[in-house]
């Protein structure tokens, strides 16, 4: 079977589109929006036990689930944490007033 330089022109057309559709629906599937979450920045003496404290009954984790989440999605380790952080939280942004509002007042 021979083909055509047209034929081929719409066999490359069609493998080009088909990996773009894949990457678009993989990381459109795959990555949260982490403006979904609530992200706060971590003052002096904050430590992931501490925010884990203050945020528990926002959030479904245990501890170590949390320190796991929290480490992945920002992609750090939590002994290198300090002060100005930015840390995305695995708590959805529906309740942020209330929970940024308990938050600024705990630190006083």
């Amino acid at each position: 079977m021979k083909l055509s330089i047209e034929g081929l022109t719409y066999y490359i057309l069609f493998f080009v589109l088909l990996i773009g559709l894949t990457l678009a629906l993989s990381t459109t599937a795959n990555g949260e929006n982490d403006h979904q979450y609530v992200t706060i920045t971590l003052s002096e003496g904050d430590s992931l036990w501490k925010v884990n404290e203050t945020f528990k009954e926002h959030h479904q984790f245990q501890f170590f689930e949390f320190v796991d989440w929290v480490e992945t999605k920002n992609k750090v380790n939590a002994e290198a944490l300090k002060p100005g952080d930015q840390l995305v939280l695995p708590i959805k942004l529906k309740d942020n007033n209330e929970i940024l509002t308990a938050y600024a007042s705990s630190e006083e």
